[in-house]
């Protein structure tokens, strides 16, 4: 029964001539659906084996006699509105929700679950058209509908107190893969889970030590202040862009006046050689002064 409905819903016949097409038990009329299509007819005629083509006159124009007879004026007069393929074809029954009128399994599948489906996902459309991978479009998905175990879902999650002790774990796992990873791509070395895992928890355990065993904050900036006050405190740091690094150096007192500042631009390869460079050329001019 549920296969019947479902056929009669869902097919539809294009008329060229209406001779294969009948009146009453096939669907032609393409925004009715069988109920409203069986409602439209007058329920004092009803005649076997009509044809469509008994509806349309020699010169291919409706008959309007039979048609304001045999259906509901608001039907009637809206049959002139079905297009019609060229006279010289045959009637042609489609799936209305195939885009090429064609039935397949999977236009069924699409017919029958369509009233469970939501707004259309404008952004999922935009990923699955991007020329990517099929895992990278799925990733892409999941961030947007934020089901991946970071961000506010970890918070929702996690109380406070859960999250900094999954973060630090997270920094050392992250480390630690990146680190197998390098090891297996440049040193063709294979890592093993367990000693991948034995070396994240060696790191969290010692991270979580360090965590808890570190100095007041104020004591600590204290204590640093101490080791500056009276010497000469040497700044240095790096850009680099475009295979173009630039070094700055800025020289002053612990207090806070400035000595002397200099730049250097160089050519790099990438920001960590810039940044080596950058240190290379501070010392160099701390031996130029002495």
């Amino acid at each position: 029964m549920a296969t019947r409905e479902l056929i009669r819903n869902e097919t539809c016949w294009l008329l060229a001539n209406g001779r294969r097409a009948d009146v009453w038990n096939s669907p032609w009329i393409p925004w009715l659906d069988w109920n409203m299509f069986r409602a439209a007819f007058n329920p004092l005629i009803e005649q076997n084996s009509v044809k469509v083509s008994t509806l349309i006159g020699a010169d291919g124009e409706g008959r309007t006699s039979s048609t304001n007879r045999w259906f509901f004026p608001s039907v009637a007069s809206s049959l002139n509105l079905i297009k019609r393929l060229p006279s010289s074809r045959e009637d042609l029954l489609v799936w209305k929700d195939a885009t090429n009128g064609l039935f397949t399994p999977s236009v069924a599948y699409k017919s029958i679950i369509k009233h469970r489906w939501g707004d259309p996902d404008l952004f999922w459309n935009r990923i699955r058209k991007l020329k990517i991978t099929e895992r990278l479009k799925l990733f892409l998905w999941k961030i947007r509908k934020d089901i991946l175990p970071f961000g506010s879902l970890l918070r929702r999650i996690f109380d406070e107190g859960d999250i900094g002790e999954f973060n630090r774990f997270s920094i050392c796992l992250l480390d630690e893969l990146w680190t197998a990873r390098n090891r297996a791509f440049h040193d063709r070395v294979n890592p093993f889970w367990r000693g991948v895992l034995a070396s994240v928890q060696r790191a969290a355990t010692c991270l979580l030590s360090a965590w808890d065993s570190r100095p007041n904050s104020e004591v600590a900036q204290h204590v640093l202040e101490e080791i500056y006050v009276g010497k000469t405190v040497l700044f240095v740091d790096a850009a680099f862009k475009d295979l173009r690094a630039a070094a700055g150096i800025v020289v002053s007192e612990s207090e806070g006046s400035y000595l002397e500042a200099m730049t250097v631009t160089f050519d790099a390869n990438q920001p960590l050689e810039a940044e080596s460079w950058a240190v290379f050329h501070a010392i160099k001019w701390c031996q130029s002064r002495g």
